[in-house]
């Protein structure tokens, strides 16, 4: 993807606008502790992929997957205008397919304010966390990730689509954290004090990267 990212303010950023907010969710990774895909995991009678993107619906006007070319999507049964869009540089981590998401929102729809980063490692995330993400949004912030105490969660997070500028030039200097991108933007972190309303425990951040890690969240249901 070779749209440029422009530093456009939105015309009223003070909270994000459900009509102008996207998601982008990560079915990438090698899941190699894992052992399989897991967006195939299956969870209350729906696989991962699926769960994120029904809870997710709600809260963005478009969806995006970014995947690896090998990842067929023929056995899912997606809703209607489910887009796909093939990392570019697959094995890199997560922040290349960020921006490679963010300039494909922009370029299709430029008023494209801001868009939720979503990865299939935390299936649990609720549409309640994304609207709290949401309302917590304030003029000065790019964006905001939840922080669970020990560490963020950026791909959790939701962040303006202009800051696309900003990864890309992480990625010329040899960066490619996630964190480190929320370092080098105005990001509001969301303290699990404020997060207690929608999950007293946090376990909607609760992360799955392993066999076990997948029983503990099935444990949870």
């Amino acid at each position: 993807m070779h749209a440029t990212c422009t530093d456009h303010t939105p015309s009223d950023p003070q909270r994000a606008r459900p009509e102008f907010t996207a998601a982008l969710i990560l079915t990438g990774g090698r899941s190699r502790r894992m052992g399989s895909e897991k967006y195939r995991l299956r969870i209350g009678g729906e696989t991962v992929l699926q769960r994120i993107i029904r809870i997710t619906s709600p809260v963005a006007s478009a969806i995006t997957l970014i995947a690896s070319a090998e990842q067929d999507f023929a056995a899912e049964t997606l809703p209607h205008g489910i887009e796909i869009l093939r990392d570019s540089q697959p094995g890199r981590g997560p922040l290349p397919a960020v921006v490679d998401g963010m300039q494909y929102l922009i370029a299709r729809n430029p008023q494209m304010e801001s868009c939720y980063v979503l990865a299939c490692d935390m299936p649990l995330v609720t549409t309640e966390l994304l609207q709290l993400i949401s309302n917590s949004l304030r003029r000065d912030d790019d964006a905001v990730v939840p922080f669970d105490g020990n560490q963020l969660q950026p791909l959790c997070g939701l962040y303006r689509t202009f800051t696309c500028q900003t990864a890309g030039q992480l990625l010329a200097r040899d960066c490619w954290k996630m964190t480190d991108f929320c370092d080098a933007i105005h990001t509001r972190r969301l303290m699990p004090e404020q997060m207690i309303s929608v999950s007293p425990d946090l376990q909607c951040l609760m992360n799955m990267n392993t066999p076990e890690d997948y029983e503990r969240i099935l444990q949870q249901l």
